[in-house]
């Protein structure tokens, strides 16, 4: 029996906070350096936007950003699998999906994401709170309109959970029609 229910995903480690003060300490000191030295000004004003834009970069998307995994059920009783991003008070819908359109779910480590490589024609679609990961679920899914990759970080229970549902909704869309 499929249910509405929202998850938050929590980061597992604290790399981005890391990686995102290193690169502000590297735009200050490269800041300081460029009023010191008269050569290469250009040079080094770019490499001081470069970090301070991969520092905001970090922070809006892993640091200040909290990932919800949701599944709610429309009043034409169709269950939906949704990933939203809360930044502050702001709340955006990143995805929204048909149960039945979900082929399969599959866990990968580290190592298996980085080798996986996604087909052509298919889109890939990134929603973990955590700066590499040790462990992902990959959604296929496909539908009348794309064919995509979902990588979400959840546990292993609510990857079942999904799993399940996504099964449960595709007999009940067979037998619709």
């Amino acid at each position: 029996m499929i249910k509405e229910l929202s998850v938050k995903a929590k980061s597992a480690n604290r790399k981005a906070h890391v990686i995102s003060t290193a690169c502000l300490i590297a735009a200050a000191v490269l800041f300081v350096t460029r009023l010191i030295v008269n050569r290469f000004v250009g040079i080094i004003d770019l490499g001081t936007i470069g970090c301070i834009t991969a520092s905001v970069f970090l922070y809006t998307k892993y640091i200040s950003s909290n990932y919800y995994y949701e599944t709610m059920i429309t009043t034409d009783g169709e269950p939906l699998f949704l990933v939203r991003r809360l930044t502050g008070k702001r709340s955006t819908t990143l995805c929204r999906i048909s149960f039945a359109e979900i082929l399969s779910i599959k866990a990968e480590s580290a190592e298996e994401f980085k080798k996986h490589k996604t087909p052509r024609g298919v889109v890939k679609y990134l929603y973990t709170p955590t700066l590499f990961p040790e462990k992902v679920y990959r959604i296929n899914m496909r539908s009348a309109y794309e064919r995509a990759e979902i990588v979400i970080e959840c546990s292993d229970e609510f990857a079942a959970l999904i799993s399940a549902w996504a099964r449960e909704a595709r007999a009940n869309r067979e037998d619709d029609e």
